[in-house]
């Protein structure tokens, strides 16, 4: 028993270190990338500052492998939801951005950034692609990864209200936080539980915390909050309608089942270097991204990705139902015959 909570801490824990780094440092945060370059002058308040942040995280990360575990998600559909209820839970029980520019922000970053990059790309893509043990796919996504993250830094100086990164703090913060990354995926793929099952005191008790949380949330942000909870309903109910379906493939049972050979560790190592050769010609030639074009383009993903989700469930049940009349008939007709 003790083993077995083990594991589950080490699969919530990896779980969080990996998350954390896409929402925060990946997605590059201007108060958490300040912390972090601050910081590499005092490793203790660096320290301090990564425990504050985890226990944050895990209680979104708990609540997300909850909606996976009680749902039983197999699909990628099923998995944007699950991200949409943690980019919620990341967005609306510590800090109000969910409730910033209602309704736009329900979507972004909650679902854009959060259930898109944090969970589907970080949490996920990376993770599958890890195991099909390919070295060159996996050198190309890791580098692709870098460029992207070394392009996106290019946003601080498109804000007029913030200044660039300098390209040698940008590389320090670049293998700094990696580090922490891929620490995350050795702890999840090594040490986590291949069958993540919390006990219904845990459920409870994360249930209970989420729930004081948004309450006390939402009632600052009266009456713009009251639009959220029929959202996370109708995810929830969309959720437990796929629960019942018969799919043909669980598309999250490899991350259980198959652990990445220990070289792809060390070619993740490519997503910083990558970024940190990208990131000073862009600051030489001040070449910023089009932040905001890229941002509504997000949103526009975003949501039809999570209306998809929405709706696929339903008529999922609908082809079942209809391949099951189909079949009835035929064996009807066959008797007849």
């Amino acid at each position: 028993m003790l083993y077995s909570f083990a594991q589950r801490l080490a699969t919530i824990f990896g779980s969080v270190m990996i998350l954390l780094f896409f929402s925060e440092y990946f997605f590059l945060n201007e108060g958490p990338v300040e912390t972090v370059i601050l910081g590499l002058d005092d490793p203790i308040g660096l320290l301090l500052m990564w425990v504050e942040f985890t226990l944050y995280y895990a209680l979104f990360t708990y609540l997300f492998l909850i909606v996976i575990q009680q749902f039983e998600v197999k699909t990628r559909l099923n998995l944007l939801l699950a991200g949409a209820i943690f980019g919620w839970a990341t967005e609306a029980l510590i800090v109000p951005i969910v409730y910033e520019a209602v309704p736009i922000s329900f979507i972004f970053p909650s679902i854009s950034w959060h259930a898109l990059v944090d969970v589907l790309l970080g949490w996920y893509l990376v993770r599958r692609v890890m195991r099909l043990n390919q070295p060159i796919l996996s050198a190309l996504m890791f580098v692709t990864l870098g460029v992207i993250w070394g392009f996106w830094a290019t946003w601080f100086w498109v804000d007029p209200n913030l200044s660039p990164i300098l390209p040698v703090d940008f590389t320090a913060f670049a293998i700094v936080t990696s580090g922490f990354w891929i620490v995350g995926m050795l702890l999840l793929d090594y040490a986590g539980t291949n069958n993540f099952r919390a006990s219904r005191w845990e459920i409870g008790i994360i249930l209970t915390i989420t729930s004081i949380l948004f309450i006390m949330m939402a009632l600052t942000f009266l009456p713009f909050s009251l639009a959220l909870p029929p959202v996370i309903a109708l995810t929830v109910f969309a959720l437990h309608r796929s629960k019942a379906n018969d799919y043909p493939q669980n598309h999250l049972q490899i991350l259980h089942t198959q652990r990445p050979a220990w070289w792809h560790y060390l070619l993740a190592v490519l997503t910083p270097l990558t970024a940190s050769l990208v990131y000073p010609s862009l600051y030489e030639n001040q070449l910023g991204v089009p932040t905001e074009d890229i941002t509504v383009l997000l949103l526009i993903a975003g949501l039809v990705a999570f209306v998809v989700a929405l709706i696929h469930p339903f008529t999922k049940q609908k082809s079942i139902d209809n391949t099951q009349e189909h079949n009835n008939e035929k064996s009807s007709n066959e008797l007849s015959d």
